[in-house]
C-alpha cells in the first residue's frame, strides 16, 4: 500500500548477498509476481529467477543451483517439495495475510520452505482481521518454539 516494503525487503537481500548470503525466495500473489522481478532488477544487481508457468522445476533446480531471488506464488509452492530441505538465506513473504490460516495448503507449503530459512520476513500492508489466533498463526512461523 506504498509504505516501501519491496524496496526494504530488496535492501535485505543485497545487505545479506553482501555478508555472503546466496540464496533467498520471494513467496507473493500472482497478482504481483511480476511487479517483484520487475522491481529486483530495478532497484539491485541480484539475479532474478522466476518460478512460475511450464518451466516452473526446471527454474526450482536453476535457483537451488545458481542462488539470486527467486520469485514465486503461494500456488507453486507446492512445487518445492523435492527441495524443501534446501538452506534458503530469506524468504519474504508477501501478503502473509494469505497465510494466517494453518491448515491452508499453501500455508503448510509456506511454513515449510520457511523452516529452512535463516531469515523470515512477513510483509503485509493489509492488517488482519480482529481475530487473535490469524496474528499468533503467523508468529508461530516466526517463532515456531513458542
Amino acid at each position: 500500500m506504498g509504505l516501501g516494503k519491496t524496496v526494504q525487503a530488496i535492501a535485505a537481500m543485497v545487505s545479506l548477498r553482501n555478508a555472503g548470503a546466496k540464496r533467498f525466495l520471494v513467496v507473493c500473489p500472482a497478482s504481483v509476481l511480476t511487479n517483484w522481478c520487475r522491481g529486483i532488477n530495478k532497484m539491485s544487481d541480484l539475479n532474478v529467477i522466476k518460478i512460475h508457468g511450464n518451466d516452473r522445476l526446471e527454474s526450482i533446480r536453476k535457483w537451488i543451483s545458481d542462488g539470486g531471488v527467486g520469485v514465486t506464488t503461494y500456488e507453486k509452492t507446492v512445487h518445492f517439495k523435492e527441495v524443501q530441505d534446501e538452506p534458503i538465506d530469506m524468504i519474504v513473504v508477501d501478503e502473509a495475510h494469505y497465510i494466517k490460516n494453518e491448515k491452508a495448503q499453501r500455508s503448510i507449503n509456506t511454513r515449510n520452505l520457511c523452516k529452512n530459512s535463516s531469515n523470515i520476513l512477513l510483509m503485509a500492508g493489509t492488517p488482519l482481521e480482529n481475530r487473535i489466533e490469524e496474528m499468533i498463526s503467523l508468529i508461530r512461523i516466526l517463532r515456531p518454539e513458542d
